[in-house]
């Protein structure tokens, strides 16, 4: 296990120790995030789990109780439920000033009803989110990544490709500008598709390569789908050989 997982779960204990329990309950939301990006499901559900205890009776003004809301609308299977957990945790983000956690949750709503097939209003949401991580409100580089990595999801999966390419293109700069890695590697893989689509290789070749560098670093168990795209491209490109080189062994 990586060890600044270790770490946070380590300094959950503290702050709950010490009645922090807002800093408790979004340590918790982080650490079962992580949990189900690696496919650890029951895991990621102890720690929500502990999440919600860390916040339970709480008062309405503790954005801890927002965060929970965030990580039940990405733990939810149904649409229906994430729709209602991610306009929760936007009124507790705005009730408690919260700002991060509001535009947060904005974007996952965004995404959840882009998905349940109210395109228009899905992506005017996702475009408001981005607009607004990207404009200096938010405070966290992973509040942009998040909001970066579901805006430009909504647009592919729309066939947006220009609007999506138009993003690229402001948070590529912002990334290498701030050296950000959430933004360097967090969904480059989805990043290179807007860039293939729209004809522009050497930029979604070297989307990829910044994909493959920080999942190396991070999560090398993420690989596979940058792999898998950077194979692709090398097709267009005419370079069988070189595809069937990245693809070798690679059964997933």
């Amino acid at each position: 296990m990586p060890r600044a997982l270790v770490e946070r779960e380590r300094a959950f204990d503290g702050y709950v120790a010490a009645g922090r329990c807002d800093d408790a309950a979004r340590i918790a939301v982080w650490v079962s995030h992580q949990h189900l990006l690696a496919g650890r499901a029951s895991a990621a559900r102890g720690w929500l789990a502990r999440a919600e205890r860390a916040v339970d009776g709480l008062q309405a003004r503790c954005p801890g109780r927002g965060w929970v809301a965030v990580e039940r609308a990405r733990h939810a299977p149904r649409l229906k439920d994430q729709i209602t957990e991610a306009r929760r945790a936007m009124r507790i983000g705005r009730a408690t000033g919260a700002v991060d956690l509001e535009v947060f949750a904005l974007s996952l709503l965004g995404r959840a009803v882009l998905t349940s097939g109210r395109r228009d209003e899905g992506l005017q949401l996702l475009e408001e989110a981005m607009a607004a991580a990207s404009s200096g409100r938010v405070r966290n580089v992973h509040t942009l990544a998040e909001s970066y990595c579901n805006l430009i999801e909504g647009c592919a999966a729309a066939g947006e490709w220009e609007r999506g390419a138009e993003w690229c293109e402001l948070v590529e700069g912002f990334a290498r500008a701030h050296r950000t890695a959430p933004l360097l590697g967090a969904c480059r893989t989805i990043h290179a598709d807007v860039l293939m689509a729209t004809g522009r290789w050497p930029q979604a070749e070297s989307a990829l390569q910044t994909a493959l560098e920080t999942h190396a670093r991070y999560v090398p168990q993420m690989s596979a789908p940058a792999i898998a795209t950077l194979a692709e491209l090398r097709v267009r490109q005419g370079r069988l050989l070189d595809a069937e080189r990245l693809l070798a062994g690679r059964l997933d």
